[in-house]
């Protein structure tokens, strides 16, 4: 298991009067595989890979990075190409110290993706306090990550996928 983020990284959202964002990721895994130096080890994100050959079970990509006072309201994923075989992810935070939640909990945001269907996929995950009915969000209370964590036994090497999250800054 690795966890990877994208090279030269860092916490920090678009100026907005309001505080409203949205955040936009293409995770093309052919593309990286392709140009490894795009990714980093998230120990050491200044330091573009040299080889990369596709994600494995329970590797860790680190999809974005916000900043203490992040208000998680929402997040989606658009499969734009299927993996082509059984492949699925988790979205949560893989960290227990990020979060108000004070818990690790990397599927809490959408649980059981499925990186094999060319569809898109919104909030799966019930009870994880995102939604605009009576749910306020998850805030970051540090710095932190979004984490989309691989779940079975493959190498993804194929998936296209177009993540996105809403949210706010409230302090």
């Amino acid at each position: 298991m690795a966890t990877y983020c994208y090279k030269g990284r860092g916490a920090a959202i678009a100026f907005e009067p309001s505080g409203f964002c949205v955040l936009r990721k293409r995770i093309d895994v052919p593309a990286l595989i392709a140009s490894p130096s795009i990714l980093a080890l998230a120990s050491a994100p200044t330091v573009g890979l040299g080889v990369f050959s596709g994600f494995v079970q329970n590797d860790i990509l680190e999809v974005f990075e916000v900043p203490a006072g992040f208000n998680l309201t929402n997040i989606g994923v658009k499969v734009v190409t299927a993996e082509g075989a059984v492949a699925a992810g988790d979205l949560g935070c893989n960290s227990a110290t990020q979060t108000h939640l004070l818990a690790l909990d990397a599927d809490g945001f959408m649980g059981t993706l499925d990186l094999n269907s060319a569809v898109t996929q919104v909030g799966l995950v019930g009870d994880a306090q995102l939604g605009v009915d009576n749910n306020q969000g998850v805030v970051y209370i540090t710095d932190g990550s979004i984490d989309l964590t691989m779940s079975t036994d493959d190498t993804y090497a194929a998936f296209v996928a177009d993540v996105w999250a809403v949210g706010c800054i409230v302090f």
